[in-house]
């Protein structure tokens, strides 16, 4: 998909596109806000799952007990190349403490990494930084 879109670009980005190269990708996740209840207590047990490509993160084992406005302060991290795999996906699901039940997913957020990094706006204030 980026390289349909290079030729809007200026000569230095289309190399870039045209040479995948090693980036490590890091996401934090401070708080969740107004989760959508799932338990009959009117709450929801939420954590987090990262997704890039075929590899993921999960943090069920730090799950946040009964909170609609979850503090979760964590952090993600995800070697890859780019042009490649850049759809990361940002899930939260609640916990099911109940055996037998499956957890369910709260909401999701998706954001392309590849789509912003080439994007002549965010190039731009890369070379003011560097």
């Amino acid at each position: 998909k980026s390289v349909a879109r290079a030729f809007s670009f200026d000569s230095a980005v289309r190399s870039q596109l045209a040479r995948p190269a090693p980036y490590v990708i890091r996401v934090h996740v401070l708080r969740g806000h107004n989760m959508n209840p799932r338990d009959s207590s009117g709450k929801c047990d939420p954590y987090l799952e990262v997704v890039l490509g075929h590899r993921r993160h999960n943090r069920r084992d730090q799950y946040v007990r009964a909170d609609l406005n979850p503090k979760f302060f964590q952090s993600f991290e995800f070697e890859t190349e780019l042009p490649g795999s850049s759809d990361v996906r940002i899930r939260v699901w609640d916990f099911d403490h109940l055996g037998g039940l499956k957890d369910e997913l709260v909401g999701e957020a998706a954001l392309d990494v590849e789509d912003r990094w080439f994007s002549p706006v965010w190039q731009e204030r890369v070379s003011q930084c560097a």
